[in-house]
């Protein structure tokens, strides 16, 4: 993923270029790519995806198409989650929602697979 992520064209998606990244979203970036675990970001207001190797056999057919896309369209079976988390996420309180039931698409079988999402919301400016 650290390839395709390199190799993407980042210059008309809202975190733009690469080279333009906030050190935030570079550092998160180069955590996620570390972690054995399965680990995705959804970066900025369009809540951006990148994702990790791990997460590649979650995505099933949807890899690598769902790369640099809003995170609502790229996993909306994952948005079920309370739209007030992401909200509270969004005006700057930090949400966890634990023990989230998903079934994905895209993949042979679609089982059903739990998640906790950590949000964290934008810096105040």
């Amino acid at each position: 993923m650290a390839v395709l992520i390199r190799a993407q064209n980042w210059a008309a998606t809202p975190p733009g270029l690469i080279e333009r990244w906030q050190v935030r979203l570079r550092m998160a970036v180069g955590l996620m790519l570390a972690t054995p675990q399965p680990a995705c970001i959804a970066w900025g207001p369009a809540l951006t995806t990148l994702y990790n190797d791990a997460c590649i056999a979650l995505l099933g057919t949807k890899h690598p198409e769902v790369l640099d896309r809003p995170c609502a369209s790229a996993w909306p079976e994952a948005f079920a989650m309370p739209r007030r988390a992401i909200d509270a996420m969004m005006a700057g309180e930090v949400q966890v929602v634990a023990d989230q039931e998903v079934t994905l698409a895209g993949t042979a079988d679609n089982p059903a697979r739990w998640f906790t999402f950590a949000l964290d919301p934008p810096p105040r400016r």
